[in-house]
């Protein structure tokens, strides 16, 4: 498409580097808009651990289960190698079923999200501790 939007900029080898570079930020982009969504995760959760302890309790276990599996996801992808531009061109088995593809990126979106989640309650922790916790501040 960028050949038929652009004909007007001939710079040799440009294709390639704006490959790349997209490649790295929709790469970092889903991960970091996982972290993000998983750090307004303390309000629900919190609500839920206060209204029914078994069902948060089962809730951050599947959670958990599922992020463990996210870690295999995101290694067996090789998403580290795409981050870090160890790899120019993103593979994708085009025969392998479409629900795996979608169960290991969901599972590595759970992944980041627990991340997320987990950086905002080490965040809170460390602000109660050191005495700068303030209303509003780390709170949902």
């Amino acid at each position: 498409m960028s050949k038929h939007l652009y004909t007007f900029i001939s710079i040799p080898g440009i294709s390639a580097a704006a490959r790349e570079i997209h490649l790295v930020c929709a790469y970092w982009g889903f991960v970091l808009l996982c972290v993000h969504a998983g750090s307004h995760l303390g309000h629900p959760l919190g609500r839920l651990k206060d209204v029914d302890k078994r069902r948060w309790k089962c809730v951050v276990g599947t959670l958990a289960a599922v992020s463990a599996y996210g870690i295999y996801a995101f290694t067996k992808r090789g998403l580290a190698d795409y981050m870090f531009m160890r790899t120019a061109f993103a593979f994708f088995d085009l025969s392998e079923p479409r629900i795996i593809f979608v169960a290991d990126y969901v599972s590595i979106m759970v992944l980041f999200a627990m991340a997320g989640y987990a950086i905002i309650l080490l965040l809170r922790r460390t602000a109660v501790s050191t005495g700068e916790h303030k209303e509003g501040v780390f709170n949902e």
